[in-house]
């Protein structure tokens, strides 16, 4: 699963900002750097003192490892299947400390995507904060057998992390063929740096994936999460 939303804030760097200017920045969520001018209610904050504001509603980075519990799934022709939320809320209580957890769309792709520049198109086309290849089809046969639809998803890549073209090259369905990947490499020896990261980041996913797989086939036993 690949992270597609990037939600770094824009900065804003404002001298004797008013209030009502500054108040508005941040409730866009944009950190904010100024310069007092001597009216801070703050006995610590001194005339001329850079300050740093930072915005409370920032949102959360998304990192490999991380737990996407999706609340809906978006195909590629934009038909959106909604994900059952009394299940998806006992598994986000079930998997408590494993991982952060991220809510919200995922968008599910016919194609890897691979680069930078595709993942962000990708979100701001759907809202989605992750992708897949996977769980639209899961989905259109879970609705049509009438079967409520849990989705979670481990993060691997970064939005900011293009995927090597030698670790596209090795994939074949659910299997890695590591002799494609070795001459990948050898054609694109730059492409090494790259791989290693994508390397840990997977195995932080499975670490993750690990430690969610019992807590997830317990709703299917019936069990408590």
């Amino acid at each position: 699963c690949a992270n597609v939303r990037d939600d770094d804030a824009k900065w804003m760097y404002l001298c004797e900002m008013k209030y009502d200017t500054m108040r508005e920045a941040l409730q866009q969520g944009s950190p904010v750097l100024f310069r007092n001018n001597g009216n801070s209610l703050d006995p610590l904050v001194h005339d001329g003192d850079t300050c740093f504001l930072w915005p409370i509603n920032s949102q959360t980075e998304i990192l490999p490892g991380d737990i996407v519990l999706a609340e809906r799934v978006v195909d590629e022709t934009a038909r959106v299947t909604a994900t059952d939320s009394s299940l998806s809320e006992a598994l986000a209580r079930a998997f408590g400390s494993i991982a952060p957890i991220h809510r919200g769309t995922l968008a599910s792709a016919s194609e890897p995507v691979t680069s930078v520049a595709e993942k962000r198109a990708l979100a701001e086309a759907s809202g989605a904060v992750a992708v897949d290849m996977e769980s639209a089809a899961i989905g259109r046969v879970a609705s049509a057998a009438g079967l409520p639809l849990v989705v979670v998803r481990v993060i691997v890549d970064r939005v900011e992390l293009a995927v090597p073209a030698a670790a596209i090259a090795g994939m074949d369905g659910p299997r890695t063929r590591p002799g494609r990947v070795l001459a990948a490499l050898l054609e694109s020896p730059g492409e090494t740096g790259g791989l290693v990261a994508l390397g840990l980041a997977a195995r932080r996913a499975r670490r993750t994936l690990r430690a969610c797989a019992p807590l997830v086939a317990s709703l299917g036993d019936g069990r408590p999460a």
